[in-house]
């Protein structure tokens, strides 16, 4: 018996369109207040990139900047948080990632950090 019959709400078939989400990133090598705060003057925002478990070890995360623009375009389209996002490192590395967690600035609403 398939939904229909029972009374059940469905959903509808998935669609082929989806969002073609690319993020450029840079490596960062600076940590810290001080350095976060230099990044976003220059435009840009922290973020970390963390990869699988490897022998059920906690991943390594490598920290980037990324566009708060592009980020928050992202975020703010229909599947939100859910968009698998094509992310290009320098040197060519390309990886596909999902937002895990983002901060926002309390008062002006602002993109600080992503994860």
């Amino acid at each position: 018996m398939n939904g229909v019959e029972a009374g059940l709400q469905t959903r509808p078939p998935p669609t082929e369109e989806f969002m073609d989400a690319t993020l450029e990133a840079k490596k960062r090598d600076g940590r810290g207040k001080n350095e976060a705060r230099r990044l976003r003057v220059s435009g840009r925002i922290p973020a970390v990139v963390y990869g699988a478990r490897k022998d059920g070890q906690a991943p390594e995360g490598v920290p980037v900047a990324v566009d708060p623009k592009e980020v928050l375009r992202i975020l703010h389209s229909e599947s939100g948080a859910n968009t698998l996002i094509n992310l290009k490192l320098e040197g060519g590395v390309e990886s596909r990632v999902m937002v895990r967690d983002y901060q926002l600035d309390p008062i002006t609403h602002q993109l600080l950090h992503a994860d």
